[in-house]
């Protein structure tokens, strides 16, 4: 993919490493296979509550590569928020002004808004293109993950921050056409977009699997209200005989999110059919999708929902020949074509969600015509695919950025 001249790609998130949340899964993942392609990859990660580079790497279940380095910064918390993100940003100032060389190519790519910002507004002193990755418009989606009161000052703040980052950096990347229609319609951007959807590292062939004639179900994923789990719960008091494994947890809310849904299965009679199993390392997951399951996405009718979802578990289920059963929702039906590649019901109608996991379960020839073609499709999702794709991304934005600096010299 790259030819002699070296590329360097700095990668920073404010985030402990390892972390049960499905962001450092994608960055990990993504960051690992830029590295096998040849990219330097330099991981920049908050140091405090973060692990060695070989213990990240196993939690994981990623190789080893002198490509990829995984760069601890140091933080500071005296009493604010605010004061331990500008610490932050300040080492990751230092960190990109000690490594800059101006003989490599060299560029920035993140999904930190804030990290992102940070560094446009360097660019003078550092002269590094920056290409930001949309996940979700953050004046939107940032009440829902945090305990900050969304005040009308608060949100034109995050809203200005945004339209900054939209309006200056090299490239913007976003994980879904949804995502992408809703950055458009909402903020002026002043360059091309490019789709890169997320994607697995796992796959499991078909033919190495029995047959998902059982009556298994599979639940990956965390379990916090705006993820819909409720609905494979009430779902189960209408499918008698079938039971429903979760995976999930180890994040602060875990216990209270379980209790909320146990209370859910007491009140609809489907306790008896759930087993919550806990929280598995990215790196074991493939020792739970060997299993022979149906996989569930119960994913919310609701502002993640409709714009910004990209499950990962989603792409999971069809690398490892996991049958699915996904809420119709427009994230979820740009991978999942209904009776193609996997069955879509009602978002927030379990009695939809019944009705087809039992089709799929009583008809043994819809069932392995989906999960063969979605083992197929997966692998147009997979890591290196999308890691190609970024590089081509990260290659013109260097490119542009050359040029433009040697026309005002």
């Amino acid at each position: 993919m790259l030819n002699d001249e070296p590329l360097e790609i700095f990668y920073p998130i404010n985030s402990q490493f390892p972390s049960p949340r499905a962001n450092s899964i994608q960055v990990i993942n993504t960051c690992s296979s830029l590295a096998q392609l040849g990219a330097t990859v330099r991981l920049l990660v908050r140091a405090k509550g973060s692990a060695g580079r070989e213990a990240i790497l196993d939690y994981y279940g990623l190789p080893s590569s002198s490509q990829l380095q995984i760069d601890p910064l140091p933080t500071a918390r005296l009493g604010s928020d605010k004061f331990f993100n500008m610490s932050f940003q300040l080492s990751m100032l230092g960190k990109l002004h000690a490594r800059r060389a101006a003989a490599v190519r060299q560029v920035l790519f993140t999904r930190d808004v804030l990290c992102a910002s940070t560094v446009i507004r360097m660019k003078w002193r550092l002269h590094l293109p920056v290409i930001y990755e949309v996940h979700a418009l953050n004046h939107w989606t940032n009440p829902i993950f945090t305990n900050i009161p969304a005040t009308p000052g608060r949100i034109l703040r995050l809203k200005r921050r945004e339209q900054y980052v939209y309006e200056r950096a090299d490239r913007l990347v976003t994980i879904s056409s949804g995502c992408r229609d809703a950055l458009l319609s909402t903020f002026h951007v002043s360059g091309p977009v490019e789709v890169i959807p997320d994607g697995t590292p796992h796959f499991i062939h078909p033919d190495s699997k029995p047959d998902c004639g059982s009556s298994r179900l599979l639940y990956i994923g965390q379990f916090y209200p705006w993820k819909g789990v409720e609905t494979a719960v009430r779902a189960m008091a209408e499918l008698p005989g079938y039971a429903l494994d979760l995976y999930g947890g180890n994040y602060f809310s875990a216990a209270q999110d379980i209790q909320r849904l146990r209370e859910i299965a007491q009140q609809c009679g489907s306790t008896s059919a759930l087993s919550f199993n806990g929280f598995v390392e990215p790196g074991r997951l493939d020792q739970v999708l060997k299993e022979s399951y149906i996989g569930i996405l119960p994913a919310a009718d609701n502002l993640m929902g409709r714009h910004f979802i990209s499950p990962l578990k989603l792409f999971e289920y069809m690398g490892c020949s996991v049958p699915v059963v996904a809420s119709d929702l427009p994230p979820i039906r740009e991978i999942i074509e209904h009776e193609k590649n996997g069955l879509l019901f009602e978002a927030g109608n379990p009695i939809d969600l019944a009705r087809q996991v039992q089709r799929l379960a009583a008809d043994p020839g819809l069932r392995q015509r989906i999960t063969r073609q979605a083992f197929e499709d997966a692998h147009l999702y997979s890591y290196e695919k999308r890691a190609k794709r970024i590089l081509e991304v990260a290659l013109t934005a260097f490119r542009d950025d050359a040029a433009t600096s040697s026309l005002h010299r």
